[in-house]
């Protein structure tokens, strides 16, 4: 295969991978892989496609070729750290998160993940720093903000959390996620007129989020003024609602 055919079906490939079009791009990835086995490009897009499709162990090696291949490339490592994060492999995915960081300190996304490796491994403390070099990296990061909420609302520092969800709706008050966070918060100060609130918000956008609706229903039993007939309505919708549909999962970290 020539250069130029090979450049041609990566671009073909990558327009794929832009679109979700995984089982397309995998496709011509693979094709690609025999012919140019040293292209750093072909070899690390092949295995965060991988990575995406959940072929870990395919994954794992390819990205692992492709560092070999671009040591210096952050997305690589952190990608490479993700899958064996995703393979249970967690000491060693902890090694390729922080070489994304290493070899790029002001890698935002790359301190995300971290992030989230830790609080999977109950490291809060850490987490939480890692969160902080996220926000004084994109303070306009709606994401981050949500992710740094979460992580706060663990250690029980409800009222710092629910400032963080705040400064993501500032960043985007489109972002659901942090809508739902943010009544979270609500709620556990006791502040159920507004958590309530906000779970309407959210469940506007998001109603098959069954988990939102479950909270709000609890927060009805203690906002003041609530009938008991109002009560037994509540009930009613929550169970037509959950068995409408199939339960929607929360809005999550990276």
């Amino acid at each position: 295969m020539s250069p130029v055919q090979i450049q041609s079906l990566l671009q073909q490939a990558v327009t794929h991978h832009r679109a979700n079009r995984l089982t397309e791009a995998a496709a011509i990835y693979r094709r690609l892989l025999p012919a140019a086995p040293r292209h750093f490009d072909v070899v690390n897009l092949a295995g965060l496609v991988a990575y995406q499709q959940r072929r870990l162990g395919d994954a794992i090696m390819l990205l692992g070729k492709a560092q070999v291949l671009n040591p210096k490339h952050a997305g690589c490592a952190m990608h490479c750290g993700l899958a064996l994060l995703a393979a249970k492999r967690a000491p060693d995915a902890e090694q390729h998160l922080r070489r994304a960081v290493g070899i790029k300190p002001d890698y935002a996304e790359g301190w995300e993940n971290l992030a989230f490796y830790l609080k999977t491994q109950d490291r809060l403390d850490e987490a939480i720093a890692c969160h902080e070099k996220v926000a004084a990296l994109q303070p306009g990061y709606a994401r981050g903000w949500f992710n740094y909420g979460l992580t706060l609302s663990f250690v029980g520092r409800i009222a710092d959390a629910r400032a963080c969800h705040e400064r993501a709706l500032a960043a985007d008050p489109r972002f659901a996620p942090a809508r739902f966070g943010r009544a979270q918060a609500l709620h556990q100060q006791h502040r159920m007129a507004e958590a309530v609130a906000d779970y309407d918000t959210y469940l506007a956008v998001e109603p098959g989020a069954h988990d939102a609706r479950s909270y709000r229903l609890f927060a009805m039993h203690s906002l003041e003024g609530v009938t008991r007939h109002r009560l037994f309505e509540e009930h009613v919708a929550f169970g037509r609602a959950v068995g409408a549909a199939p339960t929607q999962p929360l809005a999550n970290d990276p």
